[in-house]
């Protein structure tokens, strides 16, 4: 492992990600304190910021003056609150809940009764026993065995006594103490999952949980589960709360039921849609939502740090749509905290319109997989580099984890937040993939002086929802993609599928794209729900079982397993990977073809892209056109060669390289470059290189409005034997 020198201590990020003419926008931003920060607002005319590649450019649009630098608290560990308005004691009252845990570490609080200045907690020990804290002590009870068993846990207390009850119907274990509450408590809030004292939020529970119920009385554990296990809810007189986690499975809220009736509110994003006690046989939570009744609640998930917004700015009506960041700077210190200006509909459209790909940004987001997956080190033939947003992240496990990381109970993190610093996402990332990346793309469009608008996926996301006439990519007859488009919804990828059809040309920047789902929550749109990548390491029935999306109900696997082949509409699948070189292209035999002519002017080679920043045009992960070979309207324009290390990875298929392509669909037409590689190659030689200008022949035919002409037949080789 190579560390590079630590340069970053002050980190940033805005509350939305996407904003027109008008909005305004609010900065947070934490550092060390002790001084203050200068905050300006510029537009990004791309680059990489870094030394194997072009200069980052930017235009100077606010000053918005100067802040203290304060550091600000994060608190990570997902839970659900009720707030409790009213008069009510709790004196004879009885708890229970179901359990099944996946984590001993420390106390975990699983139910905790606040009042004022007192509470009563119901959880787990570091040994795993459970306990009943209250204001008189605590009584400690039997060990809770972890998963894959369920447990349901019952306390009992009044003014003078109190139980704490461990196991099923059929057995129980039982400890009792003379002690009980000798004042009752008033009670104002009910939390699940965690505690909650003067210091904050803590004691965060590490697993599922099912039906937690607030009983009135002092009851036996066959009483009181019986009255939570018959059919229907316990009367009034008998349950002040109860939540039953299969309703409304689609929000953050659960209804609440008893006597209170109080919704319990969910944060930082537990994982509902996951099986309960009663789970059988079951694939999926809409099949049978009563077998998807627990919660799932970690330590360790974020879904917005709520730092305090120092600065703000409200976006100018004449604003050009494009990449954004604020730029703060602290002495030598300093973060880019990026953003993006949508195209206004009262404005003028321009050449091309340029899609953030903020579903793979937020996928990626804070990833920790770079330096502790052993395969990082098989795909790049090298030792692993930390560069300094790594080296912050070490030091700061709170700002979140990726959907590529594990949580702390070893389970697949399946939500991912914008509302916290993406330190993936920063110019000159020392990856140099995806967003920085994307920067090049923005340099090269700047360098041909080409006017271009900018939508985020979260964008078309949910401007597809709408279901209007009339969508976000009506008004342009060019789509340019990012570099590593991987993410996007149902919604989305139907969206490009009708653009395209009725006359779209789309210019597919990127390798690995367009190849899995992922959802945005409606209520909560910063957050973005992905269970495809959590499936590689979930057991086989949680593959089968726990694979359908919460917030959308829609499967999260690969869009060809829920019919959407990335093929049929870019005309290329993706195959491997492998980050130790990139490689050159060789023109096929199709390409000679009169009707693509347009491509290759200008280019003597028959192999070129052998430069780039990252060696060659084909490289860090892509596609080819295995699947599609012989389709009509399909043509391999060229494929790569000279390759070396190719891991066998995620179940790629042979051959390896790499086809760039042009496929007709309808009467539109899309051009896939195919490679994660692509724009770190046009600034080779000033922009003066065969690749540059091989790319740039193709968006210039795609702007141009005349009828693209499709060759009659795919005549010739598609590509050399390798």
């Amino acid at each position: 492992m190579t560390v590079l020198p630590l340069a970053k201590r002050i980190v940033g990020y805005a509350d939305e990600q996407s904003v027109a003419a008008g909005d305004d926008l609010a900065f947070c931003v934490s550092g060390d304190g002790g001084a203050s920060y200068a905050l300006s607002v510029h537009r990004l005319l791309g680059g990489a910021s870094a030394p194997t590649g072009p200069p980052l450019r930017t235009e100077r649009v606010a000053d918005l003056g100067s802040f203290p630098l304060l550091p600000q608290v994060t608190t990570p560990g997902s839970y659900g609150v009720a707030e409790i308005l009213g008069d009510h004691k709790l004196e004879a009252t009885t708890v229970i809940v179901k359990v099944q845990p996946w984590l001993r570490s420390g106390d975990q609080a699983i139910v905790q009764l606040r009042g004022q200045s007192d509470a009563i907690e119901l959880g787990l020990d570091d040994s795993g026993r459970a306990y009943l804290d209250m204001p008189t002590g605590r009584l400690l009870g039997p060990l809770v065995p972890e998963r894959p068993a369920w447990t349901t846990l019952v306390a009992a207390f009044d003014g003078a006594r109190a139980s704490l009850a461990v196991g099923t119907e059929a057995a129980w274990e039982v400890q009792d103490s003379p002690l009980g509450c000798t004042e009752a408590v008033q009670l104002q809030a009910v939390l699940i999952g965690a505690a909650r004292g003067e210091e904050g939020r803590h004691r965060h529970f590490c697993g599922r949980i099912e039906r937690p119920a607030v009983l009135r009385g002092y009851f036996e554990p066959d009483q009181a589960t019986c009255l939570i296990g018959r059919q229907g809810v316990p009367s009034q007189d008998e349950a002040l709360l109860l939540w039953e986690f299969s309703d409304s499975l689609d929000t953050w809220s659960v209804p609440g039921a008893g006597a209170l009736a109080t919704p319990l509110v969910l944060h930082n994003a537990p994982k509902r849609a996951v099986r309960g006690s009663s789970w059988v046989d079951a694939e999926d939570w809409r099949q049978a939502p009563r077998q998807y009744s627990a919660i799932h609640f970690y330590s360790d998930s974020l879904e917005d740090c709520g730092w305090t917004k120092q600065a703000s700015w409200q976006v100018p009506p004449q604003a050009r749509s494009g990449f954004y960041a604020a730029h703060v700077v602290s002495g030598e210190d300093e973060d880019w905290i990026p953003f993006f200006i949508r195209c206004s509909p009262a404005q003028t459209p321009s050449d091309v319109l340029v899609v953030a790909s903020t579903a793979t940004y937020s996928a990626y987001a804070n990833s920790r997989f770079w330096w502790e997956d052993p395969i990082q080190e098989v795909a790049q033939d090298r030792l692993v580099e930390l560069g300094m947003e790594e080296q912050y992240l070490v030091l700061h496990p709170e700002l979140g984890l990726s959907h590529y990381d594990a949580h702390a109970d070893g389970s697949a993190v399946v939500f991912s937040s914008r509302r916290r610093p993406n330190l993936f996402m920063r110019p000159g990332h020392s990856r140099g993939e995806s967003y920085a990346s994307d920067l090049l793309l923005i340099a090269w469009l700047e360098r041909l002086g080409l006017t271009y608008d900018v939508v985020t996926d979260e964008d078309l996301h949910f401007d597809a929802l709408r279901g209007s006439e009339t969508t976000l990519l009506d008004t342009y007859r060019v789509v340019l993609s990012g570099s590593h488009p991987e993410y996007l919804s149902v919604a989305m990828f139907d969206a490009f599928q009708q653009w395209v059809r009725s006359g779209g040309r789309f210019v597919y920047a990127g390798g690995n794209g367009f190849t899995s789902n992922v959802s945005w929550s409606a209520e909560r749109p910063w957050l973005l729900e992905n269970r495809t990548t959590g499936r590689l390491r979930a057991d086989p029935e949680a593959r089968r079982s726990e694979a359908r999306h919460q917030l959308d109900g829609e499967p999260g696997l690969l869009m060809e397993d829920i019919g959407r082949a990335t093929g049929s509409l870019w005309g290329v699948d993706f195959v491997t990977m492998g980050f130790d070189r990139a490689y050159p292209i060789r023109r096929s035999d199709q390409s000679y073809l009169p009707e693509l002519a347009f491509a290759f002017e200008g280019i003597g080679s028959r192999i070129f892209g052998g430069r780039g920043m990252f060696g060659g045009v084909i490289g860090q992960e892509w596609d080819n056109a295995r699947r599609m070979l012989g389709t009509a309207g399909h043509f391999v324009l060229a494929s790569s060669i000279d390759h070396s290390l190719i891991p066998e990875v995620l179940g790629s298929e042979s051959p390896h390289h790499g086809d760039v392509v042009l496929h007709f669909v309808g009467e539109g037409a899309v051009f896939s470059a195919a490679s994660m590689a692509w724009a770190g190659a046009l600034h080779i030689d000033d922009y003066c290189n065969e690749a540059e200008r091989f790319f740039r022949n193709v968006l210039t035919r795609f702007l141009d409005p005349a009828p693209i002409a499709q060759p009659a037949a795919a005549e010739g080789e598609p590509h050399a034997d390798r």
